[in-house]
């Protein structure tokens, strides 16, 4: 008898389906059979790693180990293709993208706040009547709420400042200011 596979005597290796078929060759007999052979996916192991690191404005991404190594991974972040760069926690999904191999992982990326250093150029003054600035410096540059009491994040004082945990726009009140762009200084 002859076996073939998708029309070749050659018996697969890779995953995948095929049609199979068998003829009887010997003489004084005659028959057939067809059917189809599945041979499936094996489990691959997918290992994440540096899931968590520091602030640094540059966008962040995972490690991704496969057993067997060196196997074709896709990474999402929070569902898209792009690393991300904010603080935060942020969700990572790994599959494997192999015709002979299958897996999944999943994990959190966290990305840690970075520590800005505040100092104040001058808190002496003298009254002269006028509104008196405070001068911020912030290393590394970063956005900053001054106002003249304590807020908690989220909340405002009586003269429109607010303090978020990442404003986009600077407080405005008579004490602070917008600094020039790319100084890092109020």
């Amino acid at each position: 008898f002859t076996v073939t596979y998708e029309g070749n005597t050659q018996p697969p290796t890779n995953a995948g389906t095929y049609n199979v078929a068998v003829t009887v060759t010997e003489p004084g007999y005659s028959g057939s059979a067809s059917g189809k052979l599945i041979i499936s996916k094996a489990d691959a192991v997918i290992t994440l790693t540096a899931l968590s690191q520091a602030y640094d404005g540059n966008p962040k991404q995972v490690t991704v180990k496969t057993v067997p190594a060196g196997l074709t991974t896709d990474v999402t972040y929070d569902g898209g293709a792009n690393p991300p760069a904010d603080a935060g926690s942020h969700a990572v999904s790994a599959s494997i993208s192999d015709p002979n191999y299958s897996g999944s992982a999943t994990a959190s990326l966290v990305i840690t706040p970075a520590a800005a250093t505040l100092s104040f150029d001058e808190l002496n003054l003298v009254y002269t009547g006028a509104p008196r600035v405070v001068t911020v410096t912030t290393q590394p540059r970063a956005s900053i709420c001054c106002t003249h009491g304590r807020l908690a994040v989220g909340e405002s004082s009586r003269d429109g400042a607010h303090c978020g945990a990442r404003p986009t726009v600077p407080c405005a009140h008579a004490t602070t200011g917008r600094p020039p762009a790319g100084s890092g200084r109020w």
